[in-house]
């Protein structure tokens, strides 16, 4: 009976052992665990931040687009922004009285597009003001018109360096 109580009580001694081990273990993981927790939260932290930052800049950028659109609707300048693919990226209300044009073509090449006024060489004049050529101006008309338009083609530049042009 002694020799029964001893080994129970080594088996007791050694569960106990392995007990502390893997408690030993869990406390070693959950240290490591408050640790990535805190790293989390500092991370979340910053990227709330960061997120705050962005939303003002989509705000400032809200109210530029704002303004340019409402300086867009209000002059009475026809504008014509375009890629160097001959895309039209942006345009103002006043083109449509040169241009058949509509909302939707923006996207659209403007070669694509007919115009009112005799516009002789349109096409090449962009093409040489994107290679460099200094700005065009030209005086035009169209049929059956008394009274001639000034025409300007001139190279842009964009918030990220590439040129586009506008007319």
């Amino acid at each position: 009976m002694i020799e029964e109580y001893e080994t129970a009580l080594e088996e007791l001694k050694s569960s106990n052992e392995e007990l502390v081990s893997v408690n030993e273990e869990m406390q070693s993981t959950n240290e490591e665990l408050d640790a990535s927790k805190e790293e989390l939260q500092s991370v979340n932290e910053e990227l709330h931040t960061v997120n705050a930052e962005l939303h003002g800049k989509i705000d400032a950028l809200d109210r530029a687009n704002s303004g340019l659109q409402n300086l867009f609707e209000s002059t009475d300048v026809a504008t014509i922004f375009l890629d160097r693919k001959l895309v039209i990226r942006s345009f103002t209300p006043a083109v449509t009285q040169v241009f058949n044009m509509l909302p939707t073509d923006k996207g659209r090449p403007i070669t694509d597009l007919s115009s009112r006024l005799n516009l002789t060489g349109f096409s090449d004049g962009i093409v040489k003001v994107f290679a460099g050529a200094d700005p065009i101006e030209r005086r035009v008309g169209g049929e059956g018109q008394r009274s001639a338009l000034s025409c300007h083609w001139r190279p842009t530049a964009t918030a990220i360096g590439k040129s586009g042009a506008s007319s």
